[in-house]
Formats: C-alpha cells, structure tokens, sequence
C-alpha cells in the first residue's frame, strides 16, 4: 500500500513540476508581450496548479496519518502478542538512556 501511495505522490509531483515549467514559459511570454490574454491564462495556470498542490497535500496528509494509525496498530498487537519481549526491550532502551546520559 505504502509503495503505491509513493508511486501517485511521485506522479503528482512530476506532474506539479510540468505544470510549473509550462507556467514558467507562460509568464515569460507575458513579459515579452505584455498582452492581457496571457496574463489571464497564467492566473488560470495559478489556480490549476495551488488546486493541484491542495489536493496533493491532502492526500499526503491523509496517506501519513493512516501510516501513523497502522503502525500504532501494529506496535500494540506486537506488544500484546509477546509483553515479556516487550518489557524486555523496554527495560535495555532505558538502561541504554541512563548510559548516555550519564557520560
């Protein structure tokens, strides 16, 4: 699930990229020529591309809280599926903290 969500993040960014590039052309035809009709279509572009930026920060957005949801789910059936492995390891991480902090 991870790698396909991975996979349309990269496409909406390559696709945010084209669209900047395109707009860059735009707005350096609308400096050369000062016309009205371009200046129009680059607020057009504009819109399309912060639309495009919300939606794919949404997405990234909900993408990053469900990780953060299944890995919650999943440290608690590791750690009820197996308590004494559990509390082993959390026992050495704190011995681990008391010698770093000591030196």
């Amino acid at each position: 699930m991870a790698t396909r969500e991975s996979r349309k993040l990269q496409s909406g960014i390559k696709a945010l990229q084209n669209d900047l590039s395109s707009l860059v052309g735009d707005l350096e035809q609308i400096a050369s020529s000062g016309k009205e009709v371009g200046v129009e279509k680059a607020r057009e572009q504009l819109d399309r591309i912060q639309g495009q930026i919300t939606d794919l920060l949404t997405d990234t957005l909900g993408t990053a809280r469900q990780s953060a949801v299944d890995t919650g789910d999943t440290l608690r059936r590791q750690v009820s599926d197996n308590p004494v492995a559990s509390m082993a390891t959390a026992f050495a991480a704190g011995v681990a903290a008391a010698m770093l902090m000591r030196r």
